[in-house]
């Protein structure tokens, strides 16, 4: 259910997670925190438009966008009430909610080649901003050997959401963020990270990479 050692679970805790997203999530129709099906075509509509003007901007052609992670198997205190009474996975005694939402955007290996080289120039040109000064040896090591762990991740089949170049003077994620409002400026995804504020992402995965995983959700209109 996830690639990265801080978020595995034991067995009891992963049949939880399997058989919520089974019998809550699949069954309503839309993930963890939103209130109801029109908030999340409302979430996926603006999130659209707002990718779809960024890929025009980076021009590369977007297979399609879909959710993954959390959200889709975790529950939150705040979501509508299951009438299926199923358990959700609790920690020290409260419900382990979703900290963030995480969106994929699939592309064809060549279209993430291409996009691939404007990432690694925006690292560039960012590295020749920073004074070595400022940083230990291993820091500057670290930093001088991106490049090659920007190329890693790529042959693996992702480009991290941290990654991805700005549009202009507006930074990605700011965005995106943004992309999730309603037009009273309040989020239309309602659980926070552990800082307290809306966390909203989405991350390149070549289709077909093993990072291609399920479950994932498509959007919704």
């Amino acid at each position: 259910m996830s690639c990265r050692a801080s978020k595995l679970y034991t067995y009891e805790e992963t049949l939880t997670l399997v058989n919520y997203y089974a019998k809550v999530t699949i069954v309503k129709g839309f993930p963890t925190g939103f209130r109801n099906i029109n908030d999340y075509k409302l979430f996926c509509n603006q999130q659209k438009a707002y990718l779809d003007n960024y890929c025009k901007a980076m021009d590369i052609n977007p297979l399609e966008y879909k959710i993954q992670g959390s959200v889709l198997y975790k529950s939150h205190p705040e979501n509508p009430i299951d009438l299926t009474n199923t358990p959700v996975l609790m920690k020290d005694g409260v419900i382990n909610t979703p900290g963030d939402l995480d969106q994929i955007i699939y592309l064809t290996r060549s279209e993430g080649e291409k996009y691939l080289v404007k990432v690694k120039e925006n690292w560039r040109k960012h590295v020749k901003t920073l004074d070595p000064k400022d940083y230990n040896d291993k820091e500057w090591k670290n930093i001088q050997n991106t490049v090659n762990q920007i190329d890693k991740a790529f042959q693996d089949g992702i480009i991290h959401k941290f990654r991805m170049v700005p549009n202009g003077n507006v930074d990605f994620l700011t965005g995106l963020k943004n992309a999730g409002k309603r037009n009273d400026g309040t989020q239309i995804f309602f659980p926070l990270n552990e800082k307290g504020e809306t966390e909203i992402g989405a991350a390149i995965i070549i289709k077909g990479s093993k990072f291609d995983v399920l479950p994932t959700m498509p959007y919704k209109y």
